[in-house]
């Protein structure tokens, strides 16, 4: 006996409806976030003087600086010769995955696509800056003044503040806590029921010819009625009348008359 199943199929896999109000929500969180990332960088290079000047926003712990880093956040790759190449490989990397996971999401999830949405400003909005001056312009310095605080800082960190940084780092950061969120508190297991295991399928009995169907039952006859009532049917193969003698039947016709 042999069995043949059939695998699962690509094809077969829940489609993702597309519609136009998801990438509206993308695009205008991306868009609206990297702007205003160039936005202040512009005003803070036209009106702040680069590593000599600041101004106090909120006293011992946020001021506005300039800053200008040519490396990643926090200064990584800050001289390597190859940093520009690694960074339009990341930043093209980076992008195509997050357009890849906003075709991949539902199209009413919103927490997860202003998070996407955040996350491609800010890489988008730092790639600018390279592109541009193969520098990045931080300006946003947060900081302790808080002498026990500062000192343990100081003596677990070597510094109390800490690296400046932009609005485009900002965004991804908290675009990166929104997903931990949702991973978090706000994704849902859906439990869903196993597909019933296909039957194989016998070939032998399959490809065999069909039994033949069984013959029709006759319906037994009516009784008899009327002066031959009684009396075996001449056309009656199994009683032939030639076997009865001519005298016993004119007994039973007298008989019933």
């Amino acid at each position: 006996m042999t069995s043949q199943q059939s695998a699962p199929k690509a094809a077969d896999a829940p489609k993702v409806e597309q519609t136009a109000g998801k990438y509206i929500l993308f695009g205008a969180v991306a868009v609206v976030a990297t702007v205003l990332d160039q936005v202040t960088k512009i005003w803070v290079q036209r009106n702040v003087d680069l590593y000599r000047e600041e101004i106090p926003v909120i006293d011992g712990f946020l001021s506005i600086v300039h800053a200008e880093n040519s490396g990643a956040a926090f200064g990584i790759l800050n001289d390597s010769p190859y940093r520009m190449w690694v960074f339009a490989a990341f930043t093209v990397l980076a992008v195509g995955v997050l357009f890849q996971m906003v075709w991949q999401l539902p199209k009413d999830e919103r927490f997860q696509n202003v998070a996407l949405g955040l996350i491609t400003s800010g890489a988008v909005g730092n790639a600018i800056d390279r592109v541009d001056k193969q520098s990045v312009t931080d300006f946003i310095k947060v900081y302790t003044d808080n002498p026990s605080a500062s000192a343990w800082l100081v003596d677990k960190f070597g510094t109390s503040q800490w690296p400046s940084f932009n609005v485009a780092d900002a965004a991804i950061v908290i675009g990166l806590g929104m997903f931990l969120v949702h991973f978090l508190f706000l994704q849902k297991d859906e439990e869903v029921a196993p597909a019933p295991a296909e039957q194989p399928v016998d070939t032998d009995r399959s490809l065999a010819a069909p039994a033949p169907a069984p013959a029709p039952v006759a319906a037994p006859a009516p009784p008899a009625t009327g002066p031959d009532a009684g009396l075996p049917d001449e056309e009656d193969d199994e009683a032939p009348t030639e076997m009865v003698s001519p005298e016993l039947l004119d007994k039973l016709r007298n008989g019933q008359s």
